[in-house]
């Protein structure tokens, strides 16, 4: 979550041609908003107007923080008119086209980032923002996480940013997100304390229209009024007993009031419209001897009727009975009746007159409140309907200090001796006339003109007194049954939260020893599914030992029918061995007897006399075989003697072939050592020659004595083979 830098490597329209969706205009470029999903000109004007609000009342700039600033319309008009404005948006896209056309515009002022609402909710600090924008965003992340998730996020926000716009997706729009969606818009709102409608939205989805709201819990927005307000409530005084279901809240300021009367409720709806009309009605136009509270103003809109007005100084007289506090009681109710003649005169007509609608000021002077109550009904709004014997029973409280219980219903305080006698005479005066003639205005001349007399009161009056008494008896036998009725519950609630208390440790000692079989059972699960696994592993190293051991088996049986072929074979061979040896000493014998025979042939005289004949015979059978051996002879002979060497060799130096085979046939027979190859010549022996073309005898000419016994050992060779 990074702020965005101003992109400098291409166009805005470049940047705005990329986004999956251009769903606001485009701030400063008229020719790019063609074909955006949304108009924003209506609700930028509501949301101006209540920035410059805001503004006034902080008497600075604001700190706006847009969540799902989308291409940064609302942003980037709020940051144009003075204000701080930090945008957060989940698409890189559009934060990349809101940081560019920021940076075109020079709003130094206006900074963007790329994240999700969850995360910026979640880092969010205390006075860091003065207004959060959240248009039609919310409802795709109740959608993904549910309401109560994203209830606790508006929540967070609102504990930390004063003031809140939020345009709210319905459940009615024709959407897949649409039945994750609350029944009621505000319900997602709800930790707010003020919330308005300030208009409803069209959209580009469907026909069906978005609550844009106001919303806050230290400011009220109705009509021209922007205030801030120390308190709120659902009930105006301790004894509303919720009497109006929650359908009203009350805002309390330095110096004003404001009431909100809602009409979601079918069951108070009416009631509530009427209550508003009279009031406002009333407060218009006021009785000129009736101090009132200014209006300051009254708004009705589709869900909510709204009334603003000035605060009186004052305290109810409800708590200064429940502080104790004195008070002078008939001045009190003289100037209680003053203003009912006033009212009366006027053909209107209260018809709640209770001590919680009676504002005191320090001079113990009355004042009405509850405008809503005046109408032209000449009626109570409870038991005992008529308006003066309800004053009676308001009279009596009033010099009792005390206001009993209201429901079922009033108490019946109507014994008029209890009141003081100016007050006795003037009401049974007027009671006495016939019910019809009842007035308040007789009520008031009666107690201005008692002279001090007393009165003797009809039967009636003690009947009533006596029925007043029982009255109360009955109502302290039944404050002592239900206080006997409180404390046996209270007993009760006691013994029930010991014994769901003993009940939750067992239950809390049966889960922990659950648990722990549960851990110990799910040890040894793993350890017998380890075991289960090394039981498979040792089954699968078994089958491969008994595969590998059938295998060795069969190899070992097929080495061992070798091993006794062989062993035959060897068997054979010995005695073949044997036999050969046997052979080989024989002919080893034959030899030595054949070896001997000839050493005594050739050592006897006729061998020696026969050795010309033979040589005659090898000269005729073997011509070039005998001239070696006479040739290599008389060699032998020569080198014992250099001198006759060297002169034989330089004669045969004058014959370069017979010289060379001469030193060839020397060396070959290692009469002489070897010697210099002289140049290479063809034919020259020793040196490397080609012999294609020559015949096998041709080519044995050519080669050396030890290269033809080479070349016969190889001959001798291949006729084996061959053979």
């Amino acid at each position: 979550m990074n702020d965005a830098p101003p992109r400098a490597d291409g166009s805005i329209k470049a940047l705005v041609a990329a986004l999956p969706e251009k769903y606001q205009p485009i701030f400063g470029h008229p020719e790019l908003s063609d074909g955006s999903s949304r108009g924003c000109e209506d609700r930028l004007v509501l949301i101006l107007a209540a920035a410059q609000r805001l503004q006034g009342a902080l008497g600075r700039p604001l700190r706006v923080l847009d969540l799902g600033c989308a291409q940064g319309f609302f942003s980037l008009n709020l940051a144009a008119a003075g204000h701080s404005v930090h945008g957060a948006d989940f698409l890189d896209r559009n934060v990349d086209v809101c940081a560019a056309l920021a940076a075109e515009a020079g709003l130094a002022k206006a900074t963007f980032r790329c994240a999700r609402i969850e995360d910026v909710a979640a880092a969010l600090q205390a006075d860091t923002y003065d207004l959060v924008l959240g248009l039609s965003v919310f409802h795709h992340l109740v959608h993904e996480h549910g309401l109560p998730p994203i209830v606790e996020i508006i929540a967070g926000i609102a504990d930390k940013i004063g003031c809140g716009i939020y345009e709210v997706a319905v459940r009615e729009e024709p959407l897949y997100w649409g039945p994750s969606q609350p029944k009621h818009a505000s319900e997602l709102l709800a930790p707010y304390a003020f919330l308005r409608v300030m208009s409803w939205q069209p959209t580009h989805l469907s026909g069906v229209e978005r609550p844009l709201y106001f919303a806050s819990q230290k400011y009220w927005y109705v009509g021209d009024d922007f205030r801030a307000f120390d308190s709120w409530r659902f009930q105006s005084h301790s004894m509303d007993m919720s009497s109006h279901q929650q359908s009203r809240r009350y805002f309390f300021s330095k110096h004003a009031l404001l009431k909100q009367y809602s009409l979601a409720n079918p069951a108070r709806r009416e009631f509530n419209r009427e209550e508003y009309e009279n009031e406002a009605g009333f407060l218009a136009v006021p009785p000129p001897q009736m101090r009132t509270p200014a209006l300051i103003e009254a708004v009705v809109d589709r869900q909510d009727c709204w009334l603003a007005r000035e605060m009186l100084p004052g305290r109810l007289l409800l708590k200064l009975m429940d502080e104790h506090v004195p008070y002078a009681a008939e001045r009190v109710v003289d100037g209680l009746i003053r203003q009912l003649v006033l009212l009366e005169e006027c053909g209107l007509y209260h018809n709640d007159v209770r001590c919680w609608n009676l504002m005191i000021d320090g001079d113990s002077e009355p004042y009405l409140i509850d405008f809503g109550a005046i109408s032209k009904t000449r009626s109570d709004c409870v038991w005992p309907v008529d308006l003066l014997v309800s004053l009676l029973i308001t009279v009596r409280e009033i010099f009792m200090g005390h206001v009993g219980p209201v429901l079922p219903v009033r108490r019946g305080l109507l014994d008029l001796s209890m009141l003081p006698m100016r007050y006795q005479t003037a009401f049974a005066n007027a009671l006495a006339k016939p019910r019809g003639a009842w007035s308040f205005r007789e009520l008031s001349d009666g107690i201005k003109a008692w002279a001090g007399e007393s009165i003797e009161f009809p039967g009636y009056v003690a009947a009533i007194a006596a029925a007043e008494r029982g009255m109360l008896s009955l109502e302290g036998t039944l404050a002592a049954e239900r206080h006997e009725g409180r404390v046996a519950r209270e007993n009760l609630a006691r013994s029930l939260d010991e014994a769901r208390a003993e009940l939750t440790r067992s239950l809390d000692g049966a889960r922990a020893e659950l648990t722990s079989s549960r851990e110990d059972a799910h040890r040894w699960h793993l350890l017998a599914a380890q075991r289960d696994d090394e039981i498979a592993a040792l089954n699968d190293r078994t089958v491969s030992t008994t595969v590998s051991h059938g295998a060795l088996q069969r190899r070992m049986e097929g080495l061992l029918a070798q091993l006794a072929v062989q062993e035959a074979e060897a068997r054979r061979a010995g005695e073949d061995n044997v036999a050969l040896g046997k052979s080989v000493q024989e002919w080893q014998a034959r030899a030595d007897e054949l070896n001997h025979l000839l050493l005594l042939v050739r050592g006897s005289w006729s061998w020696k006399l026969t050795a010309p004949l033979r040589g005659l015979k090898l000269l005729v059978r073997q011509p070039t075989a005998f001239t070696r051996r006479i040739v290599l002879a008389g060699m032998r002979r020569v080198v014992r003697y250099p001198v006759m060497a060297r002169r034989l060799n330089s004669l045969a130096q004058l014959f370069p072939p017979l010289h060379a085979k001469l030193i060839s046939v020397a060396v070959n027979n290692r009469i002489i050592a070897d010697v210099p190859a002289p140049i290479e010549q063809e034919g020259i022996v020793g040196g490397v020659s080609s012999f294609t073309g020559l015949t096998e005898r041709d080519g044995l000419d050519r080669l050396s004595i030890r290269g033809k016994a080479f070349y016969q050992g190889i001959a001798n060779g291949n006729r084996k083979e061959a053979r």
